[in-house]
Parts: C-alpha cells; structure tokens; sequence
C-alpha cells in the first residue's frame, strides 16, 4: 500500500500561509527530501519555490527554479494549486531578475510567457516596467529630455515666485510661455518613449501594454 513520506506530510502540515516555516523545514531536511518518491519531491520543489519568492528570497527562487521547471514539462504537469504552474514559475523568475536590476533577462523570459499566454496581465505590465527602466540609449535619451525639461520648469515657477513676480511683472508672460512650452516638451518626449515602447512590446508579442490599443486592434482588425 502507498504511503505518503513522513518529509511530505511534516512539510505540508504547514498553513498554506506559513511561507517562512515551510522554507525553513525545507532547507533544514533536504537530506529526507530528496528520498521522497519523485512526485512528491517535484510537488515539494514547486511549493518550495514558490515560498521562496513569496518572501522575497529572489536569488534563492533563481538558484532552484530550473530544475523545477525542466521537470514540470518532462513530466507534463500543467497546474500547480488550480494555477498553470510553467507560466506561473517562468512569470517569477522573470519577476526576480526584474526586482535584482536584470531588466534585460526579465525582459527575454516575460516575452515568453505572452506567447504561450497572450492574456497575461502581469507579464505585459512587468514587461512594460522593464522596457522603461532599460538601458537603450533611445529610452535613457528620452527620459533624460523628459526630466531636463521638467527641472527647467520647475526652476523657473521658483523664479517667478521668487525674484520676477514680486519685482518684475512686466517679464512674467514670456516666463510662463517658456515654462508652459517646457512643461509639454517633457510630456511629449514621455509620451513618444511609451509609443516606441509599446511598438517594440507588439513587435515581441503581438500585443500592446496599452489595454485600449488592444481594443482598438480587435475592433479595426478582427
């Protein structure tokens, strides 16, 4: 008669919500872990990360993921706790490298999880994030103008507050013309960077960050 490993049962004896107490059995019984029958070290290994990147251990989560992952596709296990568990690890492990500053190794895994599914929200919006926090020299111009413009304007409402209305009315128009023309350059030079963005996202994955681009698309072109 099958038997449950008693690792198994002490591991899962744990609340759903006790991430730090599984994660400390874990590492202090790998020895017992790893002599549970195959099934039940993969459903350890998978909870096991899972718990890893819930409190926040990202190069842990990094560390143990693969082998995670090469054996929930050899052995076809599509859900995890009613959840798609290959997106779900793939999504986190894209999550980690993006919460480490590895944008770029974000950016290549959450592409994947928008082709095998197009209707993950999370994916598109991290994917979003990471884009504009890359280090391509057309992104990092754009923000530089946007924030130049913005510092400039903000400079001169100091001045105008602080020197030209008190003493100066007659040079206050022009200020507030230059300032105004500031402030939209900095808005313009924002905007164009999500546009080339959201081009290079719907290049990737034939899809936009923007859910009213996305509807937009499927009611122009079904």
């Amino acid at each position: 008669m099958y038997t449950q490993g008693k690792a198994y049962l002490e591991y899962f004896s744990f609340d759903t919500a006790s991430q730090r107490e599984k994660v400390r059995y874990y590492e202090e019984n790998e020895m017992k872990i790893r002599l549970l029958d195959f099934e039940e070290k993969l459903e350890l290994d998978m909870d096991y990360c899972l718990c890893l990147f819930e409190i926040g251990r990202y190069q842990r989560y990094l560390d143990k993921v693969d082998p995670v992952i090469e054996s929930v596709i050899s052995e076809n296990v599509f859900e995890y706790m009613s959840v798609p568990i290959f997106e779900d690890l793939l999504f986190k492990k894209a999550a980690c490298y993006h919460n480490l500053y590895q944008f770029g190794k974000a950016e290549k895994l959450l592409i994947q999880v928008l082709r095998i599914s197009p209707e993950h929200d999370g994916a598109m919006t991290l994917l979003a994030y990471c884009k504009q926090k890359s280090e391509k020299d057309l992104f990092v111009m754009f923000k530089a103008l946007a924030v130049v413009c913005l510092f400039m304007s903000v400079s001169i409402t100091l001045a105008r507050i602080i020197l030209i209305e008190p003493f100066y009315d007659k040079y206050l128009i022009p200020f507030l013309f230059i300032r105004n023309i500031l402030l939209v350059c900095s808005v313009l030079f924002l905007l164009i960077q999500e546009i080339i963005i959201n081009t290079e996202i719907y290049r990737e994955t034939g899809r936009f960050s923007w859910p009213f681009l996305n509807n937009l698309k499927k009611r122009f072109f079904p």
